[in-house]
Parts: C-alpha cells; structure tokens; sequence
C-alpha cells in the first residue's frame, strides 16, 4: 500500500512500510528528485506523523460501526489506485 504525507514543501512516500522518497514539492513540483539523502531526522520525522496517522484512524474505524454501502466500482477504482488492498 503506498502512502504520503505533507509538511510545508517536504512530501515523503512510503510503500508497504518503506521510504520510497522524500520530495521538496516547492521545487520540484513533478516529484522527479528524491531529496531523502542525507535527511533522515526529517524523514523519520514524517514517518513518525504518518505511522501516528495510519495507527489513529485505524484506532477510529474499528470503533465505527459502519462506512456504509460503498458500490463495487468504487472499490475497484481505490484498489487500482492503490488505496486500498
């Protein structure tokens, strides 16, 4: 499953739990240079936010009783996309 998460310029994706990158969006708009090298306080640092993110809103789901029906076409589209699995 890949994620993302944003602070100010910086964007760090993560696939299954390992950093694919870290981008300065504000300079590199199109995500072509992978800024990660030599920033891995800030990186960690983002990893962190997002585990604590991903670990919230799991916590929040389970609790809930229901998403509501949602239509097959939508999960093939979210799968495809790769938000869901």
């Amino acid at each position: 499953m890949r994620r993302g998460v944003y602070d100010g310029s910086n964007k760090l994706t993560v696939v299954h739990d390992r950093v694919e990158a870290l981008y300065d969006v504000a300079s590199d708009p199109t995500e072509m240079r992978d800024v990660s090298v030599g920033q891995a306080a800030l990186v960690a640092d983002l990893q962190g936010k997002l585990n604590n993110f991903v670990k919230v809103t799991e916590r929040e789901n389970r609790d809930s009783e229901s998403f509501g029906d949602v239509d097959d076409s939508i999960l093939d589209n979210l799968k495809a996309l790769g938000y869901i699995e």
